[in-house]
């Protein structure tokens, strides 16, 4: 179906609004509050990834990443 998405792979690094504000405003709305997100970013902090988490992430992935490890991440979020 046109139009429907499944995951949303984030990066928190944008260039006019954080990332971390985008997962926020996806858990607030009822339409996709329950959308897998699975966040990408430079910084490995683990406070960083531990937020994200908190805030509803399904998955923290660090950059540079393995594509395997993406996949990964990808696959449990979606239930495979």
């Amino acid at each position: 179906m046109a139009g429907t998405v499944d995951l949303v792979v984030l990066d928190l690094a944008l260039p006019h609004i954080d990332g971390l504000s985008i997962l926020e405003q996806i858990r607030a709305s009822s339409t996709t509050a329950g959308l897998p997100v699975v966040v990408v970013s430079a910084d490995a902090r683990e406070s960083r990834a531990r937020d994200c988490l908190e805030r509803g992430a399904s998955a923290y992935i660090t950059k540079p990443f393995r594509f395997e490890a993406l996949l990964e991440a990808v696959n449990q979020a979606l239930g495979r």
